[in-house]
């Protein structure tokens, strides 16, 4: 366990755990999408940072996407994260 999914996700153990069973289908292939949204600093990004490296370590590839601006292109963050998979996207 990382020092990011360890003290980090303190009372998230039953998050973390619906995530990773959600999610955990697209290790055998089946597709998933997980949205999470919320205020800022409410420890969105630890907690999907944990979920992926769950996965990872199942043998997934993990991609992300954020926006850091307003003002970017439709789609942005997902074609920069689809990009390593999916180069024809771009």
């Amino acid at each position: 366990m990382s020092a990011r999914t360890g003290a980090a996700l303190v009372g998230r153990d039953k998050m973390l755990a619906d995530l990773t069973d959600w999610i955990a289908p697209s290790v055998g292939g089946r597709g998933r999408a997980v949205l999470l949204q919320g205020e800022a600093g409410v420890g969105k990004s630890a907690l999907i940072e944990a979920v992926a490296a769950r996965l990872a370590e199942a043998g997934s590839r993990v991609v992300r996407a954020w926006c850091s601006a307003a003002g970017m292109p439709p789609y942005w963050p997902w074609r920069r994260a689809l990009a390593p998979v999916a180069p024809g996207l771009s």
